[in-house]
């Protein structure tokens, strides 16, 4: 999902995360994982039954928020999006089915709070509200009549759970921000589909572009012909050290851009184990899965799982095939090896943001380096 959507944020609930879960084993290739908004459940064994994670595209400011932190809800994580006009409040929520009335009461009083501009979205299993009537059951009675008197609207109008309910919300005092809400097949072998939420906002994104020159194509004597005929002593001796070092670095900068192409990039998989084939499998697979939701035939869902666990199969293959060929080959200390290695025990959590002492909020590195030091 994330290689061929590239969505800005990807919100997971019932991860079954634990202690013994790493940040790194979580890593997402171009995302950062929000450690300060992973939650593991503790009221369970090993964590069952819950688990919350954020990722958030690496340019993106995302801001955890702590108004929220004396609420007793289990369970839920809040942050916003620092955007060109009014800010957004997010919440990702995860409710137990077997959760008590008091934890229902926790999350209404949650929603009291919500400050302008905010959404809450996740799974919180009420099986038993008719979003369509407005009418609900005993246990889900305190939500909807909740939602009615904040003026709070829910955005999700299809089952997604395979027994027809709508067990994954969007609440939200500001609807006309979500201009789509789109059903986008299941995860693996989940009962609940996935949610593709598309909100009208211009997030600020950090812009660190980056130049990658060709060195592989680099026209080497040229490079090696201009410093030979550059005339160093007499132009470094009319100047003083800073001077003289600027023309140096322009010299070379400039010798450098004629004759070193700067790479172009090339369509290339994030991870080292995709092909075309898994890519157009699961795209497939997603087609497969609108066709039998709109149709409700036997055999067209017949046909989503037998292309599902094909996917799964092809998946798995191919990354037994990858990880066998790098143990197995001539040199297990070649780049490829260890990039491998690498991506699957690395763990960055990102610098900042940081706050002033005049309570101004600092996301650019160069201010909060100037901060820290």
């Amino acid at each position: 999902m994330a290689q061929d959507s590239e969505p800005d944020i990807i919100l997971l609930t019932e991860t079954w995360c634990n202690d013994s879960t790493t940040n790194a084993s979580l890593a997402l290739e171009k995302y950062n994982l929000e450690c300060d908004l992973r939650r593991d459940r503790s009221d369970t064994t090993a964590g069952i039954g819950g688990g919350l994670l954020v990722y958030s595209k690496k340019e993106l400011r995302v801001l955890p928020i702590d108004k929220y932190d004396d609420n007793e809800f289990n369970q839920f994580c809040a942050f916003k999006i620092s955007t060109s006009g009014e800010q957004l409040n997010l919440i990702l929520a995860y409710r137990p089915p077997s959760s008590p009335q008091t934890n229902t009461e926790a999350l209404c009083k949650l929603l009291r709070n919500l400050d302008n501009n905010s959404i809450l979205i996740g799974d919180i299993n009420m099986p038993g509200i008719d979003w369509a009537a407005g009418r609900a059951d005993g246990r889900g009675r305190e939500l909807l009549e909740t939602m009615t008197e904040e003026g709070l609207q829910q955005m999700v109008s299809f089952p997604t759970h395979t027994k027809g309910n709508i067990l994954d919300l969007l609440i939200t005092n500001c609807p006309e921000r979500v201009v789509d809400v789109q059903d986008v097949g299941r995860l693996g072998k989940s009962d609940h589909c996935m949610i593709c939420v598309a909100i009208e906002c211009q997030p600020f994104k950090r812009q660190e572009k980056q130049v990658r020159l060709n060195w592989n194509r680099a026209n080497i004597p040229a490079i090696r012909q201009d410093i030979v005929n550059s005339h160093w002593r007499e132009e470094l001796g009319a100047r003083t050290v800073e001077e003289g070092w600027a023309y140096l670095n322009r010299t070379l900068e400039e010798t450098i851009g004629r004759n070193v192409p700067i790479n172009k990039g090339s369509i290339r998989f994030k991870h080292p184990w995709m092909t075309r084939e898994i890519l157009k499998l699961i795209r497939k697979k997603r087609r497969k899965w609108r066709t039998a939701k709109n149709s409700h035939a036997e055999s067209d869902m017949k046909e989503y799982k037998r292309v599902e666990k094909e996917v799964s199969n092809k998946i798995r293959n191919a990354k037994r095939k990858l990880e066998k060929g790098l143990v197995s080959g001539p040199d297990k200390n070649n780049r490829k090896y260890t990039q491998y290695v690498k991506s699957k025990t690395k763990s960055r959590t990102p610098v900042g943001p940081l706050v002033t002492k005049e309570k101004k909020i600092v996301t650019e590195n160069k201010e909060m380096a100037e901060i820290l030091n």
